[in-house]
């Protein structure tokens, strides 16, 4: 589950996303966490609702 999340992320971020994330978790690791937790629950969510809908 872990890695179908990560690979749906990483899908989306965009490079200038993916640029501010890695900028964020070197400058921020805690906050990162935090908002990492935030984003696991929402992409579970969206998961949840698109295999909701199949």
């Amino acid at each position: 589950m872990r890695l179908k999340i990560k690979s749906v992320m990483r899908a989306r971020l965009n490079p200038v996303t993916s640029w501010l994330y890695k900028l964020w978790l070197h400058e921020n690791k805690e906050a990162l966490i935090k908002l990492q937790k935030e984003i696991d629950e929402e992409v579970i969510k969206a998961l949840l609702r698109v295999e909701h809908h199949d």
